[in-house]
């Protein structure tokens, strides 16, 4: 799942495949997430908003630190 999730909202997907690498950093994110949450008494479409909101959370973060990481080599 937590592979497959990324994939449904990942806009470079080649059509119909069925998930991302595993080496791609929202499965950690995706699967802590899971771990920690009583995922199987969600709906499907609770669940789904749910992992939205994960990698929406994380890929604002991410852009974040990148941010900063500019400002750091820049001086600011």
């Amino acid at each position: 799942m937590s592979r497959r999730a990324p994939a449904a909202v990942d806009p470079h997907r080649i059509h119909g495949a069925p998930g991302i690498a595993r080496q791609d950093e929202r499965i950690k994110v995706l699967s802590d997430f899971l771990a920690e949450c009583p995922w199987r008494s969600l709906t499907a479409a609770g669940l789904s908003r749910r992992l939205v909101s994960v990698l929406d959370a994380w890929r604002q973060k991410s852009q974040w630190l990148e941010i900063r990481l500019h400002w750091t080599q820049d001086g600011v």
